[in-house]
């Protein structure tokens, strides 16, 4: 009865199966990605945000977690003291206080530093931290405003851009260039801009000054630095 019914056949339906998976599989593998990475890439240029990898801090192998029975050693003031037992180089890393660091396990013999391996970690999580904040002085958000913004919403954007301030980031404020006749009141958003920096000038100085642009006028506030928000205070506190 159910072959009268329909023409079966196990093979048009293995085919059909096989068209499914191949469907799924580029989907999942080539157009799934390929949309997400163009998404992610426009979103990136509308904020004009710089993306950096930030380098991850790893430990190190140090004094009797060194499997190896050998090990090339470097003294802690640089000098090669060639190859020699583990021991014997962990022995003369304690004799100064300091540590057998194993900085290259994939050398052959694997090679080994004398040093203050707290020390060193602390120096590497320093610089880590430096270079967080030189990547979001390259970050970069905007802001829009209005001829016609109202005062209320002016502060709103204010509030906006001191939140930026605690992440470091730069802003870019600007308003749309009026077409034809209305261009005459563009002196008008240069008054908004500078009021605007004003509004903000507890924490952001002003990097590139309000400007005409080809379609907008723009300007381009900076973090001040603490010795600079101290310098600004002191002068206030002397006026």
């Amino acid at each position: 009865m159910f072959k009268e019914e329909g023409n079966f056949s196990p093979v048009g339906l293995s085919l059909d199966c096989v068209q499914i998976r191949l469907f799924k599989w580029l989907f999942l593998e080539r157009i799934k990605p390929f949309f997400h990475k163009i998404f992610f890439m426009s979103k990136c240029i509308r904020t004009n945000t710089v993306i950096m990898e930030e380098p991850k801090l790893k430990d190190l192998p140090i004094n009797e977690q060194i499997k190896s029975p050998k090990v090339m050693v470097i003294d802690a003031d640089g000098t090669k003291m060639g190859e020699i037992m583990t021991q014997k180089a962990l022995e003369h890393a304690k004799s100064q206080g300091l540590d057998l660091v194993l900085v290259s396990p994939n050398a052959v013999p694997q090679v080994c530093k004398i040093m203050d391996y707290g020390k060193y970690k602390f120096d590497l999580q320093k610089k880590q931290k430096d270079n967080k904040k030189t990547q979001k002085n390259l970050e970069m958000k905007q802001i829009k405003l209005s001829m016609k913004i109202s005062e209320g919403d002016l502060e709103y954007r204010a509030k906006q851009v001191l939140k930026f301030a605690e992440r470091g980031y730069k802003v870019k404020v600007y308003i749309e260039r009026s077409r034809g006749r209305a261009q005459i009141y563009d002196n008008k958003g240069l008054d908004i801009l500078r009021r605007f920096a004003e509004m903000v000038s507890n924490e952001y100085k002003i990097e590139k000054e309000p400007s005409f642009g080809v379609y907008d006028l723009n300007m381009i506030l900076t973090v001040m630095t603490k010795k600079e928000k101290e310098l600004k205070n002191a002068k206030t506190e002397n006026e």
